[in-house]
C-alpha cells in the first residue's frame, strides 16, 4: 500500500484506499489487509478507522453508480475496468493524493495543473451546454500569451464588452483558469458566463475567494455577472463546510462532480492525455509504494 496520508480524516483515508487498490498489481484489496496496515503503522482503533473510510468510499459510489471505477464489496475494493469518466475520477484522485501523501509529489507542478483545468474545462462546458476555453498559466494557442491580448481575446469570443483598459495587470490569469459560456443563436451579449477556478493543493479552501467577478467586470463589462466555479480534484464530504465553501468560492466542481459531468459521451483526445498520463503516475507510484514497505 502507499504511505498514509498526513491527514486522517475520511475523506484522505478513503482516497488513500483508492489510491493503493489502483497501484497495487492485484487491483484489489481486502479489509482485513487495511486493517492490518492500520495495525503496524500503529494507529488506534483500526476497526474503526476502517469501518469509517468504507462508508465514504460506499457514498462515492452510491453517488456515482456505473462511473465508481470501483466496487465496493462487504469485505473487499477492486478496480473496475476503465473507461474514460472512470480514468478521469482516477487522475483527479492522484492529483488530489498530493495534497496528503508527501511521496507522491515528485513530478513539475505543470503536468497535473495544466491537466485538471482541461479537464475542468470539459466538465464545465457540458454543465452549461455551451463552449469553454481554457485560459488558465501557462496559455496554449490559440489563446494570448500577455493578459492584455487575453481580454480582448475573450471579449471577441464571448462577444461581450467593451474591454476596459489593463491598468494593473495582475498576474497571469487574475484567479480565472477556465470560462465556460452558454451562447444565444443572436450572438448578442447577456449570456450564462462561468468563471472557473482551480485548485489542486490541499489549500483548497484558501483560494476560496481569489476569483472576484468584481476584478473582471473592470476588464470586460458584461452584461450579466458572471457565475463563479470552484474546481478541485479533492472531496469534501462535511456537509456544512460544503456550503461554507461554496458561499465563498462559488459552485463547487469536486472530483464526483467532475466525473459525473464527464459521464456518457467520451471526450476525445483529452480522453487519451489522461490515459497516458495516469498509466506513468501508477508506474511511478508503485515505486513510492515499494519503498514504503507497506504491501
Amino acid at each position: 500500500m502507499l504511505p498514509r496520508p498526513s491527514n486522517s480524516d475520511p475523506a484522505p483515508s478513503a482516497d488513500w484506499i483508492e489510491a493503493s487498490c489502483l497501484v497495487s498489481r492485484d487491483a484489489a484489496l481486502s479489509r482485513s489487509d487495511i486493517v492490518g496496515i492500520l495495525s503496524v503503522i500503529g494507529e488506534s482503533a483500526p476497526e474503526e478507522q476502517a469501518e469509517t473510510t468504507w462508508i465514504q468510499l460506499q457514498g462515492r459510489r452510491s453517488v456515482l453508480g456505473a462511473e465508481y471505477p470501483f466496487e465496493i464489496e462487504q469485505e473487499s475494493v477492486a478496480l473496475r475496468d476503465t473507461n474514460p469518466a472512470r480514468n478521469a475520477y482516477l487522475a483527479m484522485l492522484l492529483i488530489s493524493i498530493r495534497a496528503y501523501i508527501a511521496e507522491a509529489r515528485t513530478n513539475p507542478i505543470t503536468d497535473y495543473t495544466r491537466l485538471f483545468e482541461y479537464l475542468t474545462a470539459e466538465a464545465a462546458r457540458r454543465y452549461v451546454s455551451g463552449q469553454s476555453v481554457r485560459i488558465g498559466w501557462p496559455r496554449e494557442a490559440p489563446v494570448p500569451a500577455g493578459f492584455g491580448d487575453l481580454i480582448e481575446y475573450l471579449s471577441d469570443l464571448l462577444r461581450e464588452g467593451p474591454t476596459g483598459p489593463v491598468l494593473n495587470e495582475p498576474d497571469k490569469d487574475a484567479g480565472a483558469d477556465v470560462v465556460a459560456w452558454r451562447p444565444f443563436a443572436d450572438g448578442r451579449a447577456g449570456q450564462l458566463i462561468v468563471l472557473a477556478q482551480c485548485a489542486t493543493g490541499g489549500n483548497w479552501k484558501e483560494k476560496a475567494t481569489e476569483l472576484q467577478c468584481l476584478e473582471w467586470q473592470r476588464y470586460i463589462q458584461f452584461a450579466v455577472e458572471p457565475i463563479r466555479v470552484l474546481a478541485i480534484p479533492h472531496i469534501e464530504p462535511d456537509a456544512g463546510r460544503w456550503v461554507k465553501y461554496s458561499s465563498r468560492g462559488g459552485v463547487i466542481l469536486d472530483r464526483v462532480r467532475i466525473t459525473e459531468l464527464l459521464g456518457g459521451d467520451p471526450y476525445g483526445q483529452l480522453a487519451d492525455e489522461v490515459n497516458d498520463w495516469l498509466e506513468g503516475e501508477i508506474v511511478r507510484l508503485r515505486l513510492v509504494e515499494s519503498e514504503a514497505g507497506l504491501s
